[in-house]
């Protein structure tokens, strides 16, 4: 009998485990809540919070919301380039470079491939350029959707070290990496993340024949998820050793009828959108394309060190903070890189670190090690570099000496090959921003899937602790959209003070109801919801959260690439204590709402844009003369000015933001513009100039 239970038991774990959720009677209850005042609670409705993928993509609506008016012309797609042709998808994106690249329906990220083999990929997926589904899509079927042409390539000849004609004789191979979507783990995995291709999927690659003006499919391969492409144990039951998240392959360019001026390759995505158009379909992740004459099949190796991941923000728990709450011990105490080498040698190697304050002066550098080499292992047989020495350094600088205000600070990571050749210098830089401005976030800004309650009633709230007390203005959202925009519904926002533990809310402080689910609004398409007054916090900890109003899935960003699972939880009525109880959400990632302190200056429930938002340099990396730069449609009409920084600090000049901006005489590297605009600092871009 005992066995019977405990096995349907299981079978109902293992039921709402496939569904993304498990009822709320097996998970450990916390407090009691009172009933929610707008609506009478009912009795056993609802089983918990559920994870849902993307059903578009808010990274290219905010990018095309942010670069609005004529496009700006880019290369010739019909110039040809000549060997090699290479690009590993470590720059921002989010569409491929147009230097290398014809179309730009692919997805260049960071936030879903898995261990990449350097960091950022091309993502395929069902979504268009403008991240919305295909047109053409039909739910339940199987479609061709994403595609990834290159520029025509010359093939006919080699021009280095010396010019000549090109023949299959010359050993001429295309290889690259890839990876099917979806992530590792059960539904609550930190390493979770999109979609898995269906079985009836498909990436294929294929090479244009131009003497018959057709495309021919080289390789293919069929959706699966990643449990059957990187398995953890073998068929005799055993733990596999070395695990391959991405793998490599190589593809010999042999037939004569591909060598001419017109050679093209491209990577073309089939995937299936489910019945109920809940998600952007199976996804595909792509990395490391190179193609080059003199290969071999038995030597795939590049000899390039990169980075493959590192913290993007300097902070222990939180991404930003307002800076009259920033405290030293926030710092991280070490920041933790992932380093990778491509080659089949060891290489010699030193890692840097820059920190540039809002004027582009030098506050930080360090160096590892000192007065010698460390040695990067192969990525083959060694995966990533992750020992202490090396990839978890200490951040020493302490930003309380620099009289903080709301500041925003540049961080420059460097991987320098010390004795042998790197192949590629851009994946060997990777900057970002850290700022105190006016909120706590614990996000990174962009959501890879949505979460939310499917019943009336139910509540989630979010911890945040303040070092001092201060003023709550309101709060900023972030809700993907819904096809058909149906989360555009109403809900109650509430703030609550410290409750009984550390992440059970306590009294209600704050409430605001009937609002309205934004999409379109708002910094960084966060929603903003000023409060009618301020409410005055003590220190101490505090929650913020949705209360809502009906059974309709409001969809908020869950960005999955951070794990602050313990800072959430959710409401579901006990019928057996008739009562309202606070449980631990179980998915591991960061919810994207964040708490706003102190004055709020131009911003407002109807939209507005803060300084500082929507630069684009175009094309990045530069390889011409010269680079263009959009900007956020509130600059647009007033006087910016632009100032270039190499890394040391040193300014190299200042001028008017026009059309375009000299890039001829700026050798190989990475550097800062700084914009100003009616005398304040509005925004910064990092530029990496290759030659």
């Amino acid at each position: 009998m005992e066995r019977k239970v405990a096995g349907v038991l299981f079978a109902l774990l293992l039921f709402c485990t496939m569904q993304g959720r498990v009822p709320a009677q097996m998970q450990e209850p916390l407090v009691s809540r009172a009933p929610a005042p707008v609506q009478k609670p009912i009795p056993g409705q609802g089983y918990g919070p559920c994870l849902r993928p993307l059903q578009g993509n808010p990274v290219l609506e905010r990018f095309l919301a942010e670069n609005a008016g004529p496009e700006r012309k880019g290369p010739d797609p019909e110039t040809p380039l000549v060997l090699p042709f290479f690009d590993d998808f470590s720059y921002d994106g989010p569409y491929p470079d147009p230097e290398r690249w014809q179309d730009r329906t692919v997805f260049v990220n960071h936030g879903f491939p898995l261990f990449p083999p350097t960091y950022g990929a091309a993502t395929f997926d069902g979504l268009d350029s403008r991240g919305e589904i295909y047109s053409h899509a039909r739910a339940g079927s199987s479609f061709w959707a994403d595609t990834l042409t290159s520029r025509p390539l010359r093939l006919d000849s080699i021009f280095y070290p010396e010019a000549r004609a090109l023949s299959p004789a010359d050993s001429v191979y295309l290889s690259f990496y890839y990876q099917p979507g979806g992530g590792l783990g059960d539904a609550w995995s930190s390493l979770r993340r999109g979609t898995a291709p269906a079985k009836a999927d498909a990436l294929n690659l294929e090479f244009f024949n131009a003497a018959d003006s057709v495309w021919e499919i080289v390789w293919s391969a069929s959706g699966m998820d990643m449990e059957a492409f990187c398995p953890f144990w073998d068929s005799a039951g055993l733990p596999v050793q070395e695990q391959h998240y991405f793998r490599q392959v190589m593809v010999p360019i042999v037939s004569p009828a591909y060598f001419s001026k017109q050679f093209r390759f491209r990577f073309r995505g089939k995937t299936t959108i489910d019945a109920n158009l809940r998600t952007t379909g199976g996804q595909w992740h792509v990395d490391y394309v190179y193609v080059n004459a003199n290969r071999k099949m038995s030597d795939p190796s590049v000899p390039d060190v990169a980075f493959a991941s590192v913290n993007t923000s300097l902070l222990r728990e939180y991404t930003q903070v307002p800076y009259r709450q920033f405290d030293p011990a926030m710092l991280r105490s070490e920041m933790e890189l992932s380093l990778t080498n491509l080659d089949v040698q060891a290489m010699a190697c030193r890692y840097g670190c820059q920190i540039f304050d809002p004027q582009g002066r030098e506050v930080y550098s360090m160096q590892y090690p000192e007065g010698s080499d460390f040695y990067l292992y192969p990525f083959s047989t060694s995966g990533y570099r992750t020992e202490p020495d090396v990839s978890r350094l200490p951040a020493e600088y302490r930003f309380d000496e620099a009289g903080l205000g709301p500041e925003t600070y540049s961080v420059r990571h460097t991987l320098v090959s010390g004795i042998n050749h790197d192949f590629s210098r851009a994946n060997d830089t990777l900057a970002f921003l850290q700022v105190f401005g006016k909120e706590f976030a614990y996000d990174d800004g962009t959501a890879e899937a949505g979460w939310g309650l499917n019943y009336s009633g139910g509540a989630v709230a979010y911890a945040f602790e303040l070092l001092r007390p201060d003023s709550l203005t309101g709060v900023r959202v972030f809700f993907n959209r819904s096809f058909g925009n149906a989360n555009r519904v109403p809900f109650n926002l509430v703030v609550w003070g410290a409750g009984p533990s550390d992440t059970v809310p306590g009294q209600e402080l704050y409430r605001m109801e009937g609002l309205e689910v934004e999409l379109d609004t708002g910094i960084n398409r966060f929603a903003f919801y000023p409060f009618g007054e301020p409410v005055l916090l003590p220190a101490g900890r505090f929650h913020i959260g949705i209360e809502q109003t009906s059974s309709t899935f409001l969809n908020i960003g869950f960005d999955q690439n951070a794990d602050l699972q313990g800072k959430v939880v959710y409401s579901y009525f006990d019928p057996l204590q008739h009562a309202w109880v606070w449980f631990p959400s179980l998915y591991r990632g960061a919810l994207m709402m964040r708490p706003v302190f102190g004055a709020v200056e131009g911003l407002s429930n109807q939209g507005g844009e803060a300084l500082g938002q929507g630069f684009r340099v175009f094309p990045n990396p530069v390889r011409g003369e010269s680079f263009s730069v959009s900007f956020p449609p509130s600059l647009r009409g007033t006087d910016v000015r632009a100032e270039l920084f190499d890394m040391k600090g040193n300014k190299l000049w200042e001028r008017p933001c026009g059309e375009r901006f000299p890039a001829g005489g700026l050798a190989s590297g990475v550097y800062l513009l700084r914009f100003s605009a009616e005398g304040k600092v509005s925004g910064f871009s990092k530029v990496v100039v290759l030659r």
